[in-house]
């Protein structure tokens, strides 16, 4: 019964992780069949199970408490959304890391005198992952229908690299108006640098914020658990009393609104 109870439990938290965190305005069929756009199905399940049975394991050993463990449960989808987040931002990193590059290339296979779609062929194999990925979706749109415009907006917001807004409209300027695009990417290159060097310098300056937030979520229950091994009877009204439970989800409550404000900020400064 308590197996089929905790697998329930994963059920539940998994199907509003899923919900919250899957792309908005994109098709299932598109999110599943573009492997690259953003964790799977099969991916999302595993890391709300796996998290919610540490947290969930973490939070008996450090209280002993069968419902801190189930607590613990649901504090796995924060975790899950946590990782899932991370994992998202390296990829964007990467992503936007490349795009100057991607550019300069772009504007050097034009300037040799290939036409644009050519220009895309021509340096989509020497790409880096992830953005090689997505450029063979683009290629592979452009092939069965739609137009080198349309597939960059298509697969921009299937990704959500929003950097190719940029390019689909420098595309969308070229074919309305027949502008040098040469130019054009040598000047989004340019801009493209000098941004992330900007971000880059800013994220150096907060760093010592996030990780003195890090330390500082973690200290309390490090020290609760440190007292709970070397001095149960001092710890245990933390654990086994009403006033104790709710100083232990106030504490934590706490810690979780402190790092949220902290992300917030840290965000607004660098960009999400």
């Amino acid at each position: 019964m308590l197996a089929l109870a905790c697998l329930l439990v994963f059920l539940a938290v998994y199907l509003f992780a899923w919900h919250v965190l899957r792309p908005r305005g994109v098709s299932l069929q598109e999110e599943w069949t573009l492997e690259h756009a953003r964790s799977t199905f099969g991916q999302r399940l595993l890391h709300v199970f796996l998290c919610g049975f540490a947290c969930a394991l973490a939070a008996y050993g450090v209280t002993g408490q069968l419902h801190f463990a189930a607590l613990g449960l649901f504090g796995g989808y924060f975790a899950a959304n946590a990782l899932i987040r991370r994992r998202e931002k390296a990829r964007e990193d990467a992503l936007r890391a490349q795009y100057g590059r991607i550019l300069t290339a772009l504007a050097s296979a034009l300037q040799g005198g290939l036409g644009l779609y050519q220009a895309l062929e021509d340096i989509t194999p020497s790409l880096p992952e992830p953005g090689r990925n997505i450029f063979v979706e683009i290629l592979s749109r452009a092939r069965t229908g739609s137009t080198v415009l349309q597939a960059v907006r298509d697969v921009a917001r299937v990704t959500g690299w929003r950097d190719l807004d940029s390019l689909a409209m420098a595309i969308r300027l070229y074919e309305t108006t027949g502008c040098d695009l040469v130019r054009v990417f040598s000047y989004l290159s340019d801009a493209v640098r000098e941004r992330e060097s900007d971000r880059k310098y800013v994220s150096a300056v907060t760093a010592e914020i996030r990780t003195t937030a890090s330390v500082l979520s973690v200290l309390p229950f490090v020290l609760i658990g440190a007292a709970r091994v070397l001095a149960p009877e001092f710890a245990s009204p933390l654990f086994t009393t009403t006033g104790g439970n709710l100083v232990v989800l106030f504490c934590a409550g706490m810690v979780f609104l402190g790092n949220k404000f902290i992300r917030g900020m840290v965000e607004k400064a660098v960009g999400a």
